[in-house]
């Protein structure tokens, strides 16, 4: 049976609870590592761990869910599972508190899982709940990523429109991130799910997009965070994208229809307002496939 496991409790007063998930809705690492790079900015410390072993398929072919093993010298030394980690941020001054999971999503058994996960909303009386996933777009990295919103309760717009982000359209096969936001709406806590848009070319991390997540959920929590490092690293991430860019016709070529598309869609949306924006760039530009997904093998490769 999933359950929390807890290292200590501190005295958080009223935490908002961001959680990031490996697996479907990770395009590019974004979901998991907007957590990550969070926790080292911020110096948090883990409390608890989520144990649901029953919940993962080990035997499949991903090797998110396989254990990890420590071998040296023809001798095996450690051998650990995929865990899910809960850290905490007791916020000094003008900090807010929060909680943070950062884990795998389940293959299994969600509704268990998430009874688990609600044992931690529960037992520090969270009143908002984040959710971060990301997807393949149809997006240029020379362009700002797009932010998409999805919220447990429409009373929740208001607060975002000021952010300039989109509202998802979207019927389909879900993920972890989502299943949360609907918990939410069916418990009566606040859920915000945002997620970022990644170029279909990149196969690895996308600073960019990450960095304008947290930028986003730092003003909405009220966080004060030291953004040079992040800058940086998307800077040098940027130079070397570049470089490669320059190096492959092809890829630089398609980089340039996206720009083309990109803003052609912008432009013909400035007559529009509001949520009409949202449905004519979406109708425009988006071929989306299924989130977390690998572009097609015939497309660029990064």
């Amino acid at each position: 049976m999933a359950c929390l496991i807890f290292r200590h409790e501190p005295a958080l007063q009223n935490p908002v609870l961001v959680t990031g998930f490996a697996g479907w809705a990770n395009a590019a690492a974004l979901s998991l590592e907007v957590i990550s790079q969070l926790e080292s900015l911020l110096a948090t410390d883990v409390i608890a761990t989520l144990d649901a072993p029953e919940c993962y398929m080990i035997s499949k072919n991903s090797l998110l869910n396989r254990p990890i093993a420590t071998i040296r010298g023809g001798s095996i030394e450690d051998l650990r599972f995929p865990v899910t980690e809960v850290h905490a941020l007791q916020g000094a001054g003008t900090q807010p508190d929060l909680l943070f999971v950062r884990g795998v999503e389940p293959d299994l058994h969600w509704q268990e899982f998430m009874e688990a996960l609600w044992t931690l909303i529960t037992r520090f009386d969270v009143k908002r709940v984040y959710t971060i996933g990301s997807y393949f777009d149809q997006l240029p990295h020379t362009r700002p990523p797009r932010i998409s919103a999805v919220v447990s309760d429409p009373s929740l717009k208001s607060e975002l429109r000021q952010h300039h982000l989109d509202f998802t359209a979207y019927e389909g096969p879900t993920s972890i991130q989502t299943f949360l936001l609907w918990t939410c709406h069916q418990r009566q806590v606040e859920g915000i799910s945002l997620w970022g848009s990644v170029p279909p070319y990149l196969q690895g991390m996308y600073p960019k997009g990450v960095v304008q997540v947290i930028s986003i959920l730092a003003q909405l929590v009220g966080l004060t965070l030291e953004m040079k490092p992040l800058q940086s690293w998307v800077a040098e991430f940027e130079r070397a994208l570049q470089r490669q860019v320059a190096k492959n016709e092809e890829l630089a070529t398609f980089v340039k229809q996206l720009e083309t598309t990109y803003d052609q869609a912008v432009k013909e949306a400035d007559v529009l307002r509001g949520d009409e924006i949202v449905d004519e760039i979406q109708q425009f530009l988006r071929q989306r496939p299924r989130p977390g997904s690998a572009p097609p093998s015939s497309d660029p490769q990064v």
